[in-house]
């Protein structure tokens, strides 16, 4: 963590590329971050939005969401917020 900052308690809603992303780097810098996905696995449109004939790298998926979760971020699935 950079010199002079305190560590913060964050949410990030989704777990998509771009939340697992903001969670990864908030997680290097110190932060206590926790990602809230409504789905039963995180993973957003590479996982549920492209259809299952369609060649995609979703076993990858899981070897990044462990990187980031190596880092201490935590993820709470099966949790829709704001409705």
């Amino acid at each position: 963590m950079p010199t002079g900052q305190l560590s913060k308690r964050v949410a990030v809603i989704g777990s998509g590329p771009t939340g697992m992303s903001t969670a990864y780097y908030l997680g290097m810098y110190g932060h206590d971050v926790t990602v809230f996905e409504r789905d039963p696995a995180p993973g957003g449109m590479p996982r549920y939005g492209i259809p299952q004939y369609r060649p995609t790298q979703v076993a990858g998926l899981e070897a990044e969401y462990q990187s980031v979760a190596d880092l201490g971020v935590k993820g709470v699935c099966n949790t829709a917020l704001g409705r």
